[in-house]
């Protein structure tokens, strides 16, 4: 369970949490497994009960072994709580099916998402916090879409309708005009200020193998994250994270490496460290592989 996919879950149980604190009349279910209740994570499932006048249903093996009784609480808004070692990829799929059959038609039968955190305190925290209020947005494909918010900008990504710029103030309507990058050279770019928080090179060298090539990949830490990132020191730092090969690659094999794990699904490098990887810490991992050609 990697970090990015905790933070990408505590975002889905915000949209749940905040749901169920506009509607406070719509029903609660808090799902849980028996064991994560009867511990520490036990006081998440308190808060949220407190929170959203909740009721926790606890299950042996499977959310399954209490779908009749949830069900029968015609829930608006479902909770699973969650401690991340949970195969949440998987767990998703049940989660989904669970919530489509909480009665007898096809259709999704409550809103509903997953609670988790890197521990029970984390957790706790993102259940006790209050809804986040979007007031300011930015968007690049439909500037109208500012009319529904106070304020934000604009700047087209079409090709068609390159130049536009826009803006939306608060109290007025969204306003369109020109003077917007019209090429790719022209479009905003963030001047550099220090390194990046990654060093990544890649090497690459033809092989007598024809359409093989041969890549090395380094990286070296220069920056963790901060504060509740995920790659902050406290959170051990860079541990698993993603390359962008120049082209699709396929058959490729591994010749040596000291991550503890790369996956290269073709035009991907997915690399696991094991344990993060601090300021200062380099791998690497060279591998052959068959450029797909065009």
């Amino acid at each position: 369970m990697t970090r990015m996919a905790v933070g990408g879950l505590l975002t889905v149980a915000g949209l749940v949490a905040s749901a169920g604190a506009a509607e406070p009349a719509g029903r609660y279910a808090i799902v849980v497994r028996k064991d994560v209740e009867a511990g520490p994570w036990g006081k998440v499932v308190r808060a949220l009960e407190a929170k959203y006048q909740g009721k926790a249903f606890a299950y042996d093996k499977s959310p399954e072994d209490v779908r009749r009784d949830v069900g029968a609480y015609h829930p608006r808004y479902v909770c699973f709580v969650c401690q991340p070692t949970e195969n949440f990829p998987d767990f998703a799929l049940v989660a989904n099916a669970f919530c489509r059959t909480l009665d007898d038609d096809p259709y999704v039968d409550a809103i509903w998402g997953i609670l988790t955190g890197f521990d029970e305190e984390h957790a706790l925290e993102l259940a006790k916090a209050e809804p986040v209020v979007i007031r300011r947005a930015f968007t690049k494909t439909l500037g109208a879409w500012l009319d529904w918010v106070p304020e934000g900008d604009y700047v087209t990504e079409w090709t068609r309708d390159r130049g536009e710029l826009g803006s939306k103030k608060a109290g007025e309507d969204f306003a369109v005009k020109s003077g917007g990058p019209t090429t790719d050279a022209d479009d905003a770019r963030v001047e550099k200020a220090r390194e990046p928080a990654l060093a990544e090179t890649l090497d690459v060298r033809e092989t007598d193998d024809k359409d093989v090539v041969r890549m090395t990949y380094k990286v070296k830490v220069n920056f963790v994250g901060e504060g509740n990132k995920r790659t902050a020191e406290k959170y051990d730092g860079w541990r698993i994270f993603c390359y962008l090969l120049p082209y699709q690659v396929t058959d490729a094999k591994v010749e040596k490496t000291d991550f503890a794990k790369v996956v290269l699904p073709g035009e991907t490098i997915i690399w696991d460290a094991g344990k993060g990887l601090k300021v200062g810490d380099e791998r690497s991992v060279t591998f052959t592989a068959r450029r797909v050609m065009d």
